[in-house]
């Protein structure tokens, strides 16, 4: 089974807001505690496969941590006052993989915990292609956490976009979102969708416009306060940029 973004999901919410929600000893509780390891788990499974460990163990690494994580109360017992929950969680992470290298002993699966829910092949093919050789594991790990962000973003606008009957017409225009340049340019486009190219351009601002509010309403889930949501995106817009 593949972890993915679910749209639908009472808790498609990120880092601390899920977090507080995650503290409840009840089934909506545990729902978020879920969640929190399914949207983790990739950011840390790459980062320890950046540091040399092969697939496997990192993957039985990955998997052990998070068991411990549930174990130990970590995201109940995490305060935002701290900092940013993905920084105190790749620490403790660095923790416990150097205490597993420490006592020299295998990571046990299952546990009588459930399984974090990832496709291996899935989370190595998007390692390869996402790979940027010159950053160093924690810069990338960092990449990760942002580029899950946006990803999120997209999805939540495309599902706007197809409850508004636009899906199909949205699924052309959002290659044009990210990028200056696509293949395909505002007046081919428009032949495609039967609009004129001044059209198409208004549609990419109005998503463009869409999907910076859809991103802050995300970035108030991870800072402390508002009047940090903008050093926020520039610190995400940096990331990226490296």
């Amino acid at each position: 089974m593949t972890a993915r973004s679910n749209p639908e999901h009472p808790f498609a919410t990120t880092d601390w807001q899920t977090a507080m929600a995650a503290r409840s000893d009840t089934d909506s509780g545990a729902v978020a505690l879920s969640r929190l390891c399914e949207l983790y788990w990739y950011p840390l499974y790459g980062y320890l496969r950046r540091t040399g460990v092969d697939p496997h163990n990192a993957s039985d690494l990955t998997q052990g941590f998070f068991e411990h994580a549930i174990e130990t109360r970590f995201f109940q017992k995490a305060r935002q006052e701290t900092g940013r929950l993905r920084s105190l969680l790749l620490a403790s992470f660095r923790n416990f993989i150097l205490k597993q290298h420490r006592h020299d002993r295998a990571v046990k699966r299952g546990g009588g915990n459930a399984t974090v829910p990832w496709d291996l092949a899935v989370a190595e093919s998007r390692l390869l292609t996402g790979n940027v050789h010159h950053q160093t594991a924690e810069c990338l790990y960092e990449r990760d956490w942002v580029l899950g962000i946006i990803g999120r973003v997209l999805e939540q606008l495309r599902v706007e976009q197809t409850a508004a009957g636009q899906g199909a017409r949205f699924d052309q225009l959002s290659a044009h979102l990210m990028a200056k340049e696509t293949a395909v340019s505002h007046a081919d486009l428009g032949i495609q969708l039967g609009l004129s190219e001044g059209a198409v351009r208004i549609a990419i601002y109005r998503l463009r416009q869409r999907s910076q509010q859809l991103l802050k309403s995300e970035i108030l889930k991870v800072v402390s306060s508002p009047e940090e949501v903008t050093d926020e995106l520039r610190y995400m817009a940096g990331v990226l940029a490296q």
